[in-house]
């Protein structure tokens, strides 16, 4: 099952290797480091909109990590 589990998110990170456009990525303030303490984000700047595109690198993220871990050799 775990095996399984590995080779359909493989799949879909091969399929959803869309990146997103620099203009969304570069006004987004949840994808931009923040200089706030605890690494804090701007919550003053953030917009309804800021959120889906965090989501999408965030899960393209754990999925290559996802990835990377299933196509080691133990």
């Amino acid at each position: 099952m775990r095996i399984i589990s590995l080779l359909v998110a493989a799949t879909l990170t091969a399929c959803a290797n869309h990146p997103l456009p620099i203009m969304k990525t570069a006004s987004n303030p949840l994808l931009q480091p923040s200089p706030l303490p605890y690494e804090y984000p701007p919550f003053d700047r953030i917009k309804p909109d800021h959120f889906m595109p965090a989501f999408e690198v965030g899960m393209e993220e754990s999925l290559e990590q996802v990835d990377t871990t299933a196509s080691q050799l133990e």
